[in-house]
C-alpha cells in the first residue's frame, strides 16, 4: 500500500517538473517577440495557474495592484507591449525558482 503511495507522489512530481519546464519554454519564446494583448492575458493567467501564485503574490511580484492582476488574467487589460517582455521574464524567474525548490525537496526527501 505505502509503496502505491509514494508512486503516485512520483508521477504527480513529475507531472509538476514537467509543467514547469514547458511553461518555462513557453515565457522564453514570448519574451523574444510580440505579444498581442489576448496572447499576452492567455499566457498569464496559464502562468498564475503553474506557478499556483494568488493575486496577491501576483501583485506584490509586479509591484501593482491585484485588481491590475485580475484584469491581465482576465484579458480586460495588459502592460505596454514594450514591459510585457518584463512580466514574462519574471515569470520564468518565479518558475526557476519552483524548481529549484522542487529539486531541493526531492533531494531532502530522497537522503
Amino acid at each position: 500500500m505505502a509503496t502505491l503511495a509514494i508512486d503516485r507522489l512520483t508521477e504527480a512530481e513529475a507531472a509538476r517538473v514537467a509543467s514547469l519546464e514547458e511553461l518555462k519554454a513557453i515565457l522564453v519564446d514570448a519574451e523574444n517577440r510580440d505579444v498581442k494583448r489576448e496572447e499576452f492575458s492567455e499566457l498569464f493567467a496559464l502562468s498564475i495557474r503553474v506557478l499556483e501564485l494568488d493575486q496577491e503574490s501576483a501583485a506584490k511580484l509586479f509591484k501593482t495592484s491585484r485588481p491590475t492582476i485580475s484584469r491581465w488574467a482576465a484579458g480586460l487589460s495588459a502592460p505596454h507591449i514594450l514591459g510585457r517582455p518584463a512580466v514574462f521574464r519574471a515569470l520564468r524567474k518565479v518558475a526557476n525558482d519552483r524548481l529549484r525548490q522542487h529539486t531541493a525537496s526531492v533531494v531532502d526527501a530522497s537522503a
